[in-house]
């Protein structure tokens, strides 16, 4: 009763509410939000273009992706289950989200190498396995090499508000640009699995061997957690996209498939809420 709903909605459509949740339900809805990728990977991938790409790439060259909405009988549409393959030019990237347990009744997801929420960076003499706040090096037998500590995150939101009212960007930890960017990668992850067909194991091994045996892991580990559920990859509600090409530039698809791809790139703005361009 104390929020103006209109205003709420801005830009996107004002539709009707049938979900529990009226504050953090909005991800799960492509109309307001970005699902669990820009709920959830946007901290992975802003870790892994600082820590692993070294700020080197500000966008990936190329990307392919798949997933679909499962388990939950509920009022979502964006996938709970999304993998996703980035072409960076210098690292091949590889990332699984999912939010369903590893088997009917279990409280956690799927078990693989790493943290449960976070990255891996496989490396000549052993790996780096970060997360929120923390990081371990381990050599190739699994011996910690190193530890790294964090804030965690602390004070970001207090930083950006100090950088809001002050009008002064010095003051603020990173730039608002490195956020744009970060989120960027979630948006074409998404892109990518709304413009996708039906899942089919021939057109996901057109990946195999190029990212050293990571793709081909993340699929078995996702087709494996599914079938612990009962749902499979193929035949079921999985799409997969093609192997799309972006400019990083101007960040619109090109080439191939591009003209499905770019129809989600930019939304039809709702009167009174149109978002100017800027030159």
């Amino acid at each position: 009763a104390d929020v103006d709903y209109d205003l709420w909605c801005g830009p996107a459509e004002k539709k009707d509410l049938y979900r529990e949740k009226f504050h953090y339900d909005w991800h799960w809805d492509w109309n307001t939000g970005c699902g669990e990728m820009g709920n959830w990977g946007v901290h992975v991938f802003d870790d892994l273009k600082n820590n692993i790409l070294r700020d080197k790439v500000l966008l990936p060259k190329r990307i392919m992706a798949g997933g679909a909405r499962v388990l939950y009988n509920d009022a979502g549409n964006t996938p709970n289950v999304h993998f996703v393959y980035f072409d960076t030019g210098i690292v091949p990237v590889v990332l699984g989200l999912s939010n369903i347990p590893e088997a009917p009744g279990a409280r956690s997801a799927g078990k693989h190498i790493g943290p449960g929420s976070g990255y891996v960076a496989f490396c000549e003499g052993g790996r780096l396995e970060g997360q929120r706040g923390k990081a371990k090096a381990f050599d190739q037998d699994g011996k910690v090499i190193r530890e790294f500590k964090g804030d965690s995150g602390n004070g970001h939101v207090q930083n950006f508000l100090d950088g809001v009212k002050s009008r002064d960007r010095s003051v603020l930890n990173a730039e608002a640009a490195v956020g744009n960017a970060s989120s960027n990668w979630c948006n074409i992850a998404n892109i990518a699995v709304r413009c996708g067909k039906p899942y089919t194991q021939k057109d996901a091994s057109q990946l195999d061997g190029k990212t050293e045996g990571r793709w081909e892991e993340l699929i078995a580990d996702t087709s494996d957690l599914l079938q612990k559920n009962g749902l499979k990859l193929e035949g079921g509600d999985f799409r997969l996209s093609p192997l799309l090409t972006l400019d990083s530039e101007r960040c619109v698809f090109v080439g191939e498939n591009a003209e499905i791809a770019n129809k989600f790139v930019k939304r039809t703005y709702r009167k009174g809420f149109v978002v100017p361009e800027i030159g």
